[in-house]
């Protein structure tokens, strides 16, 4: 068993540790549509919870609007990046009280800019 710090110090097994990540502030279960940050839960939609999803899956690395698109619709919708960019704006709202932010560097995509990496940025 693995130990996780979290606010309500669970147990996980070492199989699974693959698909949840916490860095201690933010908790995402992938598998469980669950996310909390410092401990609160927080209720996202299935956009929202497949982009946060990814983008913790992909910690520090940009993703491509195209990416997250197929990742969320598969081929099922056609690319539409301002409908993507609608549910990042909710999404961001939802994680603002929370200081972890979703950054954007135009014509490459997102990437999660975690709350203890803003810390020490702001220090600097």
């Amino acid at each position: 068993m693995i130990q996780h710090k979290t606010p309500s110090s669970r147990q996980i097994p070492a199989q699974a540790a693959d698909k949840i990540y916490d860095d201690g502030f933010l908790r995402v279960e992938h598998e469980n549509y669950y996310v909390e940050c410092e401990g609160v839960y927080l209720k996202l939609s299935r956009g929202e919870f497949l982009i946060i999803s990814l983008l913790t899956q992909k910690a520090e690395r940009y993703v491509t609007a195209e990416y997250i698109w197929r990742y969320i619709w598969s081929d099922s919708r056609p690319v539409n990046v301002e409908s993507l960019k609608v549910v990042i704006s909710k999404l961001r709202r939802r994680l603002k009280p929370f200081q972890i932010k979703i950054e954007t560097m135009v014509n490459v995509g997102y990437r999660l800019v975690p709350h203890s990496r803003e810390k020490k940025l702001k220090i600097k």
